[in-house]
């Protein structure tokens, strides 16, 4: 991408907030880029397995994620705002990722327990060798998504995110959708 593109828009963004005071709506709001947030419908292709109310939320979720993902890779932000996203978006793959461990579990045959931590553990018993890295991830995501309440933080989370452990969780959730396509395929195979 052009460099005087990027001042450019960073410019007229600049004059734009500048004529208008933040907490004042603009009339006629900042158009998103098209493709950058994936459809619903196209999304859910690929969890077509889910009922149809958790298929959507699912979507719901990763359109989200889409928002999330370009503006990180779009906008300078740094500090505790940066943190945040990464959190806010950790949180939401956490809870994907849930959705995928019970529907894998009910597939596999085993009892789903109310409580995530017992479900991650029974993926083990599922879980090929090679993917074991999955555990792990999952565990670190769900202590991540046990800080979304804030009165029982007990450090400063301004520096404490980073884009590697979004990267992470992004591919723990990709290990987790391969794994239950496979689930799928030899299901139908039977």
């Amino acid at each position: 991408m052009n460099t005087n593109t990027v001042l450019n828009i960073s410019k007229l963004l600049q004059i734009l907030d500048n004529e208008t005071p933040v907490d004042k709506p603009l009339k006629t709001k900042i158009q998103m880029p098209r493709g950058v947030v994936r459809s619903a419908g196209k999304i859910k292709k690929d969890y077509n397995f889910f009922d149809v109310i958790t298929c959507s939320n699912i979507s719901y979720a990763i359109e989200t994620l889409d928002l999330y993902r370009w503006i990180l890779n779009r906008f300078y932000i740094y500090g505790p705002v940066l943190n945040y996203v990464i959190k806010s978006g950790i949180i939401l793959i956490s809870m994907i990722c849930e959705a995928l461990v019970r529907d894998a579990l009910k597939k596999s045959n085993i009892s789903v327990k109310p409580k995530y931590s017992k479900n991650i553990e029974k993926l083990k018993l599922i879980l090929p060798e090679q993917n074991k890295w999955i555990i792990k991830e999952l565990e670190v995501m769900k202590e991540i998504r046990n800080t979304q309440h804030l009165h029982c933080v007990n450090i400063l989370e301004h520096e404490k995110y980073k884009i590697l452990d979004w990267n992470r969780s992004i591919r723990c959730l990709h290990g987790l959708l391969g794994l239950l396509y496979e689930m799928n395929e030899k299901a139908l195979v039977k």
